[in-house]
């Protein structure tokens, strides 16, 4: 069955794996999962159905892992593959056991990472937006990793609607 129509099964797929230009005698290694996210972290599902949207209250996320080479030739037998419109390859058998990818959501960019965006919405290319522990309007950052199935604890913030967002002077707020 192919990548992409594997993922309604939950489980975490290989993507892709390439060289990391920036760190030699290392593999980066794409996992896709398509999770569930609680709805106030998604769509009304009513909207969803009357504007047929699709799939509300699932996400398709992606989390990259680094591999010495000689490892990821032992694993994957390949220094670089795309399968994302091939064959699925399903990261726990490659793996030797049950792996996921959590999510994080927050208010804070990665430090590794120059370009670390805030969640975007993918219908308004606007940036999805929360209200931190003191109440301000602030744009939520969501961060992934691989991780083994029983340590999954996903963290989600709440998104506020884009008048809420508006009104209190949120598009300034990521300065």
């Amino acid at each position: 069955m192919k990548t992409y129509d594997s993922l309604s099964s939950g489980k975490c797929l290989v993507r892709k794996i390439w060289k990391n230009p920036n760190k030699p005698g290392q593999i980066s290694v794409q996992f896709i999962q398509e999770i569930e996210v609680p709805m106030s972290a998604s769509l009304n599902p009513l909207v969803a159905i009357a504007q047929g949207l699709g799939d509300v209250g699932k996400n398709r996320v992606t989390a990259i892992l680094s591999f010495k080479e000689e490892v990821a030739i032992k694993l994957f037998g390949t220094l670089e593959a795309d399968y994302s419109e091939g064959e699925a390859v399903d990261a726990s058998v490659i793996l030797g056991s049950a792996v996921g990818i959590q999510v994080t959501e927050n208010f804070t960019a990665n430090p590794y990472a120059a370009n670390h965006e805030p969640k975007k919405n993918p219908k308004t290319d606007e940036y999805v937006m929360g209200k931190d522990e003191d109440g301000r309007v602030k744009p939520i950052y969501r961060h992934t990793e691989i991780l083994p199935l029983e340590a999954i604890n996903h963290s989600f913030v709440e998104s506020v609607r884009r008048e809420e967002s508006a009104a209190t002077g949120a598009k300034a707020a990521l300065g």
